[in-house]
């Protein structure tokens, strides 16, 4: 008998209400008749002689004071300390045509940029090695275009981040079989598989060597590079902790299991005394919990106890014939998990132990996902998850835990479908008992001991601790012997930096010259198939009603003390409607952190180096809100405008601390603050740290849990989140003051300056004043030039935003079209300054004056020497220029 599932739904249409539960506006509400009509606004691509133009204080040409190196903790040059306010260009955009060069290289001098990470350049047929026939020689063309950006930028100051390994991925051209069963851009693989290292080797030879004709110096020996990265989101241990490596196909899977053997045997020299050290034992089996699985009729099915599960997208059929049970998938569903079928109705005892077994193959090889969770919310798993490679041969897999709860509904979920496979399954047991540790028949003088998965319940402590330590021994050879021949063959210059943390161990990654990190908030999610545009939603919340629990604390929580940080990946995606807050917080955040690099990604994707819309989640090109705050991210951030943390509190984490908090979270990301028990929202008051020989500060500051608002010791940073959903943050200092988050009832005060802001579309607005000749704010008489940036919403035009619910929203394939729109944000500056010494100048896209303003007294009878000027909408603009002449002697 077949049982055919098309799939149904129940659409339910629901009217949001205009203000979430936490208090965020949503999308709902962006058409509110109330405000005056957004305007086309993009900042443009030239580099005019203005205001917006920070390119004369980028200290040019890159590289004049010397190589940039370590020293106490910190990137020097012969000149001093040096930061590095960046971006990413991304696939194309590395390869710009001379012109695109000279401009695109102006245009990030102009707004502040002194540093720009190369990323990608490696990915895809269109790629610095997307050769037809080897994916292993640099293309002539591509290289050249790469060399004369690369001597573009440093002309203007802007040094380079030079990434190696970030998306190449070895296939048959270069005698590498199976690449689509292997981890994407072999990430982890890539640590171990020899001639994977050899090739990487060489593609790091060939590029750092390579002699630049238009600078005359090889990358190698060019201090204009300021970093090198070795390869991107890498690491064994990731991979392993994703489950990546489970289903490693051969040769690779040999290569894999023959380095734990080895490292087994170097430790314990025989079975028998790793046996004891594993402690491990077998449960005599019992009863079969798992009624109807061996599918000699079709009970199982009729009885519902076998269920299919699908949705309104997917088509599959279930049938039992011939003793087994076959599927067949026709089409996949808008969840990346449907179709799945599941066995029900099934009680476990915790720390009981039980053996899962199912025996399967498929008509072509592919992989499923088994295991055995709650079949109720919140649907944990109980102790079994595994993925599984099936072949067109049979296959039994045996795979004993321990029950984490007690659990009378239970079910067995068969899941990880491909469309076009069918399979074919014989048996689906579960029954009490197993073989725990080692079966009889693996041994260590046989080389036969298996690979640990993540969801390895039934392990000992001891053997999954051997592993975790085993796979950072991996790394460790992997990623000091790359910076060993980058350094000492190659003789690079540079610092250098591994991966980034929490993808492996931070005790490795701390070896070599810097440490690295990447973070989003609210980074696109895909419920579907990965980076499907037809099915992806975004979070839309502001990052300032979680700044206690959010992505800049977190990368504080990870920082090693007395090495180099940089974050050279940060974003708040678009069409998140308050992105343009990230750049902002996080250059105020890592400088009094007191971090020396930071780069929001990314610039560009393409080379299409002058467009009029906001191309996808991560472009800063044309995203009118980021552009605009970006001297101002300079200004705090590169020229110091926001001061260090006064006081620094530090969490020790030793090596073998390390490793008992991967075992545990059987997974890297719990490591720095978190996995210790830190409270990260320290890093709101002062600077923090890990570090890694194990000693914590004494007497570290214990926060209330309640707490809500929070002022750097250095008094420049408040974040006031006191009002449930309407949180906000400022910058206060002498040459920069910044607000951003939900416009509070009140004006608020930044020094010697008052913002009083209007109603906005979204309730909230990102509103940054630079002083850009660092001559304060018209103090004491003094003459001053401000630029005031002020944004809300900003949207390409035509382009629907979606309410999902739960803060979630999605515009589909449809981003809109140019150009961006822009809302005015409404409104008023009080200055220290005499309103006839006071101009204000509205900007155009340029950054070219408009006509001037007279600015007004204040009327505050406390005030005499103030004035005041007004922010409108009406000026059509989000950046303005304040003149303050100096005061009449």
């Amino acid at each position: 008998m077949r049982f055919y599932f098309s799939g149904f739904a129940v659409v339910v249409t629901a009217f949001a209400a205009l203000t979430s539960q936490n208090g965020e506006v949503n999308a709902q509400n962006n058409s509110a008749e109330n405000f005056p009509p957004m305007f086309p606004f993009v900042i443009s691509y030239d580099a005019p002689k203005n205001i917006t133009n920070i390119a004369p204080q980028i200290d040019a040409p890159a590289g004049k004071h010397g190589f940039v190196r370590v020293k106490d903790g910190h990137f020097v040059t012969d000149n001093g300390a040096i930061r590095f306010w960046g971006t990413n260009l991304a696939f194309t955009a590395n390869f710009p045509t001379h012109e695109q060069a000279d401009k695109l290289a102006d245009r990030l001098a102009r707004i502040g940029y002194n540093c720009v990470r190369l990323h990608h350049m490696d990915t895809g047929e269109n790629s610095l090695v997307g050769g037809a026939a080897t994916l292993t020689e640099l293309d002539k063309t591509k290289l050249d275009a790469l060399d004369y950006l690369i001597a573009a930028l440093e002309k203007r100051g802007i040094y380079v981040n030079i990434n190696l390994h970030v998306g190449r991925w070895l296939d048959d051209r270069d005698g590498f079989p199976n690449r689509n069963s292997r981890p994407n851009y072999d990430k982890g693989i890539g640590n171990f598989e020899p001639r994977m290292i050899e090739l990487q080797r060489k593609y790091a030879k060939d590029l750092l060597t390579h002699v630049n004709p238009y600078t005359k110096r090889s990358y190698a020996n060019d201090p204009g590079v300021a970093m090198v990265e070795i390869s991107n989101e890498d690491s064994i241990v990731s991979q392993w902790a994703w489950g990546n490596l489970d289903t490693l196909p051969e040769p690779y899977a040999g290569v894999y299991r023959k380095l734990w053997n080895d490292w087994l045997l170097s430790k314990y020299g025989a079975t028998e005394k790793l046996r004891k050290a594993w402690d491990c034992k077998t449960v005599p089996l019992g009863e079969e919990l798992c009624l109807g699985g061996d599918f000699t009729t079709d009970e199982a099915v009729l009885s519902r106890r076998l269920v299919m599960q699908t949705d309104e997208q997917s088509k599959a059929e279930m049938w039992v014939v011939d003793n087994m049970l076959k599927l067949k998938v026709a089409q996949m569903g808008n969840a990346s998990w449907i179709p799945q079928i599941y066995y029900q109705n099934c009680s476990l005892k915790k720390d009981a132990p039980y053996t899962l077994t199912i025996r399967a193959r498929a008509d072509k090889e592919t992989a499923i996902n088994v295991g055995v969770r709650m079949a109720h919310a919140p649907w944990e798993h109980l102790g079994r998850q595994k993925k599984l490679k099936l072949t067109p041969d049979w296959q039994t897999f045996e795979m004993p835990f321990y029950a984490t709860h007690d659990e009378n509904n239970a079910r067995i979920d068969v899941g990880g479908l491909t469309e076009g496979v069918i399979y074919e399954i014989d048996q689906i047991s579960l029954r009490s008992g197993g073989a725990f540790g080692l079966k009889p028949e693996q041994t260590l003088e046989s080389g036969s001991i298996a690979i640990v998965s993540p969801s390895d319940s039934g392990a000992s402590p001891q053997k999954e601790r051997d592993f975790v330590e085993f796979l950072f021994s991996v790394e460790e050879n992997y990623w000091i012997g790359m910076y060993e021949y980058l350094k000492n063959d190659l003789r690079v210059q540079a610092p250098v930096a591994g991966t980034q943390l929490n993808y492996g161990s931070t005790q490795v990654q701390s070896q070599l010259d810097y440490c690295d990190n990447h973070s989003y908030w609210n980074h696109p999610s895909f419920p579907g198939r990965d980076w499907d545009m037809s099915n992806w939603f975004i979070r839309n919340t502001s990052l300032a009603n979680f700044a206690d629990t959010g992505t800049l604390t977190r990368l504080a929580a990870n920082r090693v003390d007395g090495k180099p940080y940089t974050v050279s990946e940060y974003d708040h995606p678009y069409p998140n409607e308050y992105n343009a807050e990230g750049q902002p917080m996080i250059a105020a955040l890592g400088r009094f952190q007191d971090w020396d690099g930071v780069f929001p990604f990314a610039y560009s994707h393409s080379n299409n180096f002058e467009p009029r819309q906001i191309g996808g989640f991560f472009d800063t090109i044309s995203n009118t809100g980021k552009v605009a705050h970006s001297i101002a991210c300079y200004a705090m951030f590169v020229r110091g405008d926001v001061s260090v943390a006064k006081s620094q509190y530090d969490v020790g984490v030793s090596p073998q601390r390390e490793i008992d908090v991967v075992t545990k979270a059987k997974s890297p990301w719990e490591l720095g603050w978190r996995g210790v028990g830190g409270d990260e929202r320290l890093a709101l008051l002062h600077k923090i740290a890990v570090d890694m020989s194990g000693r914590s500060t004494p007497n570290i500051p214990s926060l209330p849990k309640d707490q809500k608002r929070f002022a750097s010791d250095t008094n420049q940073i408040c974040w006031d989140m006191t009002r449930e959903g309407r949180g906000f943050m400022t910058v206060d200092t002498p040459n920069t003051k910044l607000f951003s988050g939900f416009v509070p009832e009140s004006p608020v005060k930044l020094g010697t300056l008052t913002l009083e802001m209007g109603k906005t579309r979204l309730g909230w607005c990102t509103v940054s004043i630079v002083s850009y000749d660092a001559n304060a704010c018209g103090e004491d008489g003094k003459a001053a030039r401000l630029l005031v940036a002020a944004t809300g919403k900003c949207v390409n035009t035509d382009m629907p935003l979606e309410v999902l619910g739960e803060n979630r929203v999605t515009s589909g394939r449809n981003m809109g079209r140019d150009p961006v729109l822009c809302e005015g944000i409404p409104a008023t500056l009080t200055l220290p300054a005499d309103a006839e010494r006071v101009v204000l100048y509205p900007l155009d896209q340029s950054g070219a004056r408009k006509s001037g303003v007279a600015a007004k007294p204040s009327g505050d009878s406390q005030t005499a020497s103030s004035s005041v000027v007004a922010l409108s909408p009406d000026y059509q603009t989000v950046w303005y220029e304040i003149e303050i002449r100096e005061r009449k002697r």
